[in-house]
């Protein structure tokens, strides 16, 4: 049992990892052969196409593992529930921001609707099923391998004379190859015609997440937007340092996910120390990844960039800042969430979305990139603040499938 655990802790680290970096061997590329308008199109597409994708994705991903780990439910069945759920919201969201991206980009619009389609239809991974499952070597096989195949793909085709719409393109088969995977080796099925029928009945169950969730994607999304209407010639500036934070943001949440499951399955006497030990895992994690933004962050845009885009210092530091922040929040909202508090976490998102997207929209016109990422902070911080008071001004919920709490089945779950 003890080397079963080992292996699905170092899976949580590896498929992370491999989804970090498999993006930046494509950054390069676009930036050597397209300069730094086709690395702005390219931005602007990828942060709506992740607004979409988290949109669509209705919080399954906040709820679903917790629901799975515990038990709670039959995990085939809630699995083809949330894909039947998710297939209608991307079906009408990966279209509008293909159109928003292509309108918004400073070139290239083919490229940014192209990426914000693909990155979009993301929204149909299957990855927090594995999470919930404590599968992550499934989760490596089914998600990360195709996107490492196309990343790959793209970086070695773009310098020969690829379009760089063809980057988008290969994203979204390599989703879709995911969810077909993923019903063929996944034992994760494909919705049947009942799971449809329930689709505005499981809509309706999950708005509160899912308006979080469209909140919290507004604080990180939104920023690129607002910065292409008010402060155009900084659009390259700060993909160039929000691309490889996120990327490494996507690494760190290696440590949450492990934890996912950890804390869905506890009982009433464990959750407790459990929650405890959230809370300074992730705390600390966020003070050594803003260290680690501080020193390695200058030396990686070099070799991203070189010359086509640089990046003030102030701004490394503003970025920091915002890094620890947001790996403390993190904490919190695994803690919320195991203690039945998810409209917490919506609370929280909207005060991010709000706060931040108005700091970026003041702020950055009079103060740049630095400004941006400042008033990124500040909203993050505000959030934290929220959801700190939410733990402590209401009492824990009953464990339910909707608000999964302490669990009286501490039962490991299957793994890899």
């Amino acid at each position: 049992m003890k080397g079963r655990g080992f292996r699905t802790t170092i899976g949580f680290l590896v498929v992370p990892v491999l989804s970090a970096v498999a993006p930046l061997l494509v950054v390069p590329a676009v930036a050597r052969t397209h300069g730094a308008d086709g690395w702005a199109a390219i931005a602007v597409g990828v942060a709506l196409g992740n607004a979409g994708s988290v949109v669509a994705d209705l919080g399954w991903t906040v709820i679903g593992p917790q629901r799975v780990a515990a038990r709670l439910v039959d995990h085939r069945a809630e699995y083809r529930r949330s894909l039947a759920s998710r297939s209608c919201a991307a079906a009408v969201l990966v279209p509008l921001v293909a159109v928003v991206a292509a309108s918004l980009a400073p070139s290239d619009p083919a490229a940014a609707a192209w990426a914000a389609a693909g990155i979009g239809l993301g929204a149909l991974s299957p990855a927090w099923y594995f999470v919930g499952r404590a599968r992550p070597w499934s989760c490596a096989l089914i998600e990360t391998l195709p996107k490492c195949l196309v990343s790959v793909a793209v970086a070695l085709t773009l310098p020969l004379g690829a379009p760089l719409s063809s980057y988008g393109i290969g994203l979204g088969i390599a989703a879709l190859c995911s969810v077909v995977l993923a019903a063929l080796v996944g034992d994760a099925p494909l919705p049947r015609w009942d799971g449809f029928r329930r689709v505005p009945e499981t809509m309706n169950e999950l708005r509160v997440l899912t308006l979080g969730r469209a909140a919290s994607t507004a604080a990180t999304a939104l920023p690129t937007a607002v910065l292409s209407s008010v402060a155009p010639s900084a659009v390259a500036t700060y993909a160039a340092l929000d691309r490889p934070l996120r990327m490494g943001l996507q690494v760190l949440q290696a440590v949450p996910a492990r934890m996912q499951a950890w804390l869905g399955r506890a009982s009433v006497d464990e959750l407790r120390r459990r929650t405890k030990t959230a809370l300074l895992v992730n705390g600390t994690l966020g003070v050594a990844a803003g260290c680690g933004v501080l020193v390695g962050a200058p030396p990686v845009l070099r070799v991203l960039f070189g010359d086509a885009v640089v990046v003030p210092g102030s701004a490394v530091v503003a970025a920091a800042a915002l890094v620890t922040v947001i790996c403390a929040s993190r904490g919190l909202g695994l803690v919320v969430v195991a203690q039945g508090k998810p409209a917490a976490t919506t609370t929280a998102a909207l005060t991010i979305a709000v706060a931040g997207t108005a700091g970026v929209a003041i702020w950055a016109g009079l103060g740049g990139v630095t400004a941006a990422f400042a008033a990124l902070t500040i909203a993050e911080s505000a959030g934290v603040v929220v959801q700190v008071i939410a733990l402590v001004a209401r009492p824990p919920r009953a464990r339910s499938p909707e608000h999964p709490g302490p669990s009286a089945c501490p039962t490991d779950v299957a793994s890899d």
